[in-house]
């Protein structure tokens, strides 16, 4: 079966909302696998696990126990909002630097 996009951002969600809604954020609190239920063929779920596990947003533990990374999460989140506003701040910051050169 072949996924769209969309459908695999939309699944990818719904992955990382079951850890966070079992709180399965650490190695304590971590589930297995099968307690995952994100409506799509076991295959697809597995894959997806994975590959969060080569990111290293999902850690596998002992006897098949997975659970998210938050840290991970937020460290990603920091250097996406640090680029996303300075992506914006830079027009900003070089306009007002080319009006002070100006004088």
């Amino acid at each position: 079966m072949l996924m769209d996009r969309k459908e695999i951002l939309r699944l990818n969600n719904t992955l990382i909302s079951e850890f966070v809604r079992k709180k399965a954020v650490d190695r304590q609190n971590s589930i297995c696998c099968d307690e995952i239920k994100i409506g799509c063929d076991e295959k697809i779920k597995r894959f997806l696990i994975q590959e969060l596990i080569k990111q290293g947003f999902v850690y596998n533990g002992e006897d098949n126990k997975v659970w998210f990374e938050h840290k991970k999460w937020e460290s990603e989140f920091k250097k996406t909002y640090i680029i996303y506003y300075g992506i914006l701040l830079l027009p900003v910051i070089s306009g007002l630097l080319l009006i002070i050169l100006r004088k």
